[in-house]
């Protein structure tokens, strides 16, 4: 189509209800939506570039895992934040 930009991550589609979703592929093969739906599509293609630049800082961690679970991002490497009011 003369004009569009394809992505190279993820996808976004309109719905029916005119609100956008966005979707990518993870680390492990899957398609995944975003946890909520956007009014406006440059907010899902915002989206999806902050999701992509966590994959490859390492940060992203599983939506799967999130619940109940340590979560454990993408690289393998667990990040404790250090207590807040203690100075090492």
């Amino acid at each position: 189509m003369p004009g569009s930009k394809a992505r190279h991550f993820g996808n976004i589609r309109k719905l029916p209800s005119g609100r956008y979703q966005a979707r990518y592929r993870s680390g492990d093969g899957r398609l995944r939506p975003a946890p909520y739906t956007f009014g406006r599509k440059a907010d899902a293609a915002r989206w999806l570039t902050n999701m992509e630049a966590e994959i490859h800082r390492g940060d992203w961690i599983d939506p799967d895992f999130v619940n109940g679970q340590v979560a454990v991002p993408a690289g393998g490497r667990l990040k404790v934040p250090a207590p807040r009011g203690l100075v090492s």
